[in-house]
């Protein structure tokens, strides 16, 4: 009869530990299920990071080459001239960083200048304007902006990767986990055998 009690007794506590370790395990794999999410949607979010300032640095190449044909081919309009703008607009609203921002105020003036040249037929004075390599001038703006852009790129992909944890959790099958809780009962001597009793 206690040995019947003692049967029970320990039957019981061997249910509870497999009870135990399958919680453990159910946590544990939620857990990894929320890390894989939570880094899923932090790489999401530095990518289209990432491609925001990229489509901010075309829009400004786009306007340069706008107004480089325009030059070229002498030949102007108003659509041209709101083109310019809304290509600015337009990388404004993707460039995240306030020093992209200001970078791109410049490169707003000077490039809106060239366009008044532009409008007013002065092919002459906006192709030394599209030339200068003063500090306030198209190339010198657009390309302060573009460098600001990379650096501010490289820092987001920088801290990207210097944070990133992948925590792994082996896939067991139920056979498996019944293998491993047996090892573990019989390690502890729960399990009904003759060397337990």
């Amino acid at each position: 009869m206690v040995a019947q009690r003692s049967r029970r007794v320990l039957n019981l506590g061997l249910v509870g530990a497999i009870l135990a370790a399958v919680v453990v395990v159910w946590i544990a794999a939620d857990a990894q299920s929320a890390a894989a999410a939570a880094g899923t949607t932090s790489a999401g979010t530095n990518f289209t990071k990432v491609a925001s300032l990229s489509d901010a640095k075309n829009r400004i190449s786009a306007t340069r080459r706008l107004q480089a044909t325009g030059t070229q081919q002498r030949a102007w309009s108003d659509a041209r001239t709101e083109d310019v703008k809304s290509g600015i607009d337009g990388a404004r609203s993707a460039s995240l960083s306030s020093t992209a921002k200001t970078q791109l105020t410049a490169y707003a003036s000077a490039a809106t200048d060239v366009s008044a040249l532009l409008t007013a037929r002065d092919w002459a004075g906006a192709e030394k304007a599209l030339a200068s390599e003063a500090d306030t001038g198209v190339s010198a703006t657009a390309k302060a902006f573009a460098d600001t852009v990379s650096n501010a790129q490289m820092c987001i992909r920088d801290r990207a990767s210097r944070f990133r944890t992948t925590i792994d959790f082996d896939d067991y099958t139920d056979d498996e986990l019944r293998r491993i809780f047996a090892q573990m009962a019989a390690k502890a001597c729960l399990l009904y055998t003759s060397r337990c009793v």
